[in-house]
């Protein structure tokens, strides 16, 4: 009988944000594909276009997912073990909003622009993540509005379920909800904040700096975009 290793509870630790970064820009890039493949299939007006949201929306929130927990393991206190987004959003926010104010300076200086515009610019990144956070938590998109779907281990576009009302997921006209373009737009959003987070509290837990190779990893993917 072969020898089985089996997956235990994540522990953080300083040289592990690379790891955080390498994931969420791997599940960038996939849904990217998949959503430039919406798109052409949108431009053909094909049936099968919802087919490719459902893998789609899937990885948009686990790319979120991946986002806020580097975001938050660089902030003050580690978020706590859980797939729900909007939770670790509001670990994510408590902690930013903690970060010192001579940071800003540094900042500034690294970016050769005002503090001023560095305020604004992390705040309203700030605002615009949250309501990508928001869109994609509760799906209100999938339901006009009228209410938002707790999905907190994210398994609507993992597994078919069942829901405790009488909502019934319409598969085949999920395009019809949202478009190619405009989940593209989320998706460039997460990607530079990832990068903006890299340059500009690129510090851990203990208040060392990230590896070089994570700088590295920054540039080189900044150089494709």
């Amino acid at each position: 009988m072969a020898n089985i290793c089996k997956i235990t509870k994540y522990v953080h630790s300083p040289d592990r944000s690379i790891e955080w970064y390498e994931y969420m820009m791997a599940y960038v890039k996939a849904s990217t594909c998949l959503a430039e493949e919406l798109k052409r299939l949108e431009d053909e007006v094909s049936s099968r276009a919802s087919e490719f949201l459902i893998p789609l929306l899937f990885n948009v929130r686990h790319c979120i997912e991946l986002l806020l927990k580097l975001f938050s393991y660089g902030t003050p206190e580690h978020p706590r073990n859980t797939h729900d987004i909007s939770s670790i959003f509001k670990n994510y926010k408590a902690n930013f909003e903690k970060l010192d104010k001579p940071q800003i300076p540094m900042i500034a200086k690294y970016f050769h622009v005002s503090e001023t515009v560095i305020e604004n610019y992390l705040k309203g990144s700030t605002i615009r993540l949250e309501e990508i956070t928001t869109k994609y938590y509760g799906f209100a998109f999938l339901v006009d509005g009228d209410f938002l779907i707790e999905d907190a281990k994210n398994e609507m576009f993992r597994y078919p379920v069942n829901f405790d009302t009488d909502f019934k997921l319409d598969i085949e006209n999920l395009h019809s909800k949202i478009c190619s373009d405009e989940i593209l737009d989320d998706l460039k959003f997460l990607f530079n904040s990832a990068l903006l987070f890299l340059y500009t509290f690129g510090v851990s837990t203990e208040g060392e700096p990230f590896t070089k190779t994570l700088r590295d990893w920054a540039n080189q993917d900044n150089k494709k975009h």
